[in-house]
């Protein structure tokens, strides 16, 4: 069977093509530093920005639709992260089973929607409203200050934003628009994501990971925080919630709702952990930022997520205890995709099985998005997060030993939330 991925990181496809024989067509946003002799990719000529959110797969479609559709009509099956509806008209499908998750992609709920949803299953929601046309002082009378604000079908964090004072919301509404949820801000919360994998029989919770999280000022207003998507560590989650079963039968409960209503196939589920308590956030009716990593982590030989798209049959999931990924950008001009040492010394190029769940390596995939400042996505099976939620000194120090070797000197800071 063969496959072609289209999504927003080629990495992403890379990673996935380890699991899934035949994935060796990709169509992305951006492209990588490297040579990959048994794979074809197209990507868009004109994408300067590292920001991506979901809709940004149509303009993929749009560029390379005809393209893709002579691959279908030569037998390969789409594997996509995300398809807006709109674009579906461009692209010759044979039947549904020509595209992965299809049922998903057609499942979208509004995030009001799905918070009455998850209510209605006992399962604990911050507390929220729907802004419409309340005022600050209403909103925040059960909110509280600061307030988060989120817009629906967003990607990587880009839709949300912590805001501190009834001046900064006014201004926010004026320039972005008023926001689709107003929720309580859980301070300290430790944000989490899992896979849920539901059929019309079983519902399979997948090994959830703790999400790196940058928090930022947005430029226009001091008052306003902006969180952008940065990497997931499974170490860390494992180290502080391995045994917590309120977590599991919260998941469960929740893919209990979307299989009720016939919500079917490969979604994710983001919540925040206080205290030893689930507080749902959202769902992602789409693959999530961390699947194409779950599937690489997982061993070849065993059941992985992209097992999903076979004919369907039981599916017992191997467990992942350890593992992250990081985005950092970094000064670099010469970089190869590849695996390293510690030392920063190259070890081979990502096909090198030989240094796959290897402790003492890590890989590095390089986005190209300018030749300047590149995204590395770091891969690696240390750990990467400090007991304190910070990147750890080793990490620092690889990044450090990169830009030494292969680019300008200068001094990176990573930046993350604390856990």
């Amino acid at each position: 069977m063969k496959w072609l991925w289209l999504g927003h990181r080629f990495s992403d496809g890379l990673l996935y093509a380890r699991a899934l024989k035949g994935l060796d067509v990709f169509f992305s946003c951006d492209s990588v530093a490297g040579d990959f002799p048994d794979s074809k990719s197209y990507f868009l000529q004109k994408n300067t920005s590292n920001k991506l959110t979901s809709d940004d797969i149509q303009f993929i479609i749009d560029e390379y639709h005809t393209t893709i559709n002579s691959y279908v009509s030569k037998g390969y099956n789409i594997f996509p992260y995300f398809i807006p509806d709109s674009s579906k008209k461009k692209l010759t499908l044979h039947s549904e089973s020509s595209l992965f998750n299809a049922r998903v992609f057609s499942s979208q709920l509004s995030r009001t929607a799905q918070m009455h949803l998850v209510e209605s299953s006992g399962v604990r929601t911050p507390n929220w409203a729907i802004p419409n046309s309340l005022s600050w002082k209403k909103l925040t009378l059960d909110l509280n200050e600061p307030i988060i604000v989120q817009f629906n079908n967003t990607s990587s964090g880009l839709g949300t934003f912590c805001i501190k004072s009834e001046t900064a919301y006014n201004e926010f509404c004026c320039s972005f628009g008023l926001p689709d949820i107003a929720l309580k801000f859980i301070e300290g919360g430790i944000p989490c994501s899992a896979h849920l994998y539901i059929t019309e029989y079983d519902i399979i919770v997948l090994p959830p990971s703790v999400q790196i999280i940058e928090n930022s000022i947005l430029a226009q207003n001091r008052d306003i925080n902006t969180f952008s998507f940065k990497g997931n560590d499974f170490f860390q989650y494992n180290l502080k919630f391995e045994n917590n079963k309120e977590i599991y039968n919260s998941l469960e409960a929740i893919g209990k709702v979307y299989q009720k209503i016939g919500v079917w196939g490969l979604i994710g589920i983001d919540y925040i952990m206080k205290d030893n308590l689930f507080y749902y956030n959202e769902t992602n009716f789409r693959l999530q930022n961390s699947t194409a990593l779950l599937s690489f982590l997982q061993p070849i030989g065993v059941s992985n997520i992209v097992q999903c798209l076979m004919p369907y049959e039981k599916i017992q999931f191997s467990n992942v205890k350890k593992g992250y990924q990081i985005f950092v950008n970094v000064p670099l001009l010469n970089l190869k995709s590849g695996y390293f040492e510690i030392s920063g010394r190259w070890l081979g190029d990502i096909s090198s099985e030989e240094h796959y769940m290897n402790n003492a390596a890590v890989m590095v995939l390089v986005n190209r998005y300018n030749y300047e400042m590149q995204t590395l996505r770091i891969i690696g099976f240390q750990k990467c997060l400090d007991d304190n939620g910070t990147i750890s000194v080793f990490l620092h120090e690889f990044i450090e030993r990169l830009v030494r070797q292969y680019g300008r000197v200068r001094k990176q800071v990573v930046k993350t939330c604390k856990l």
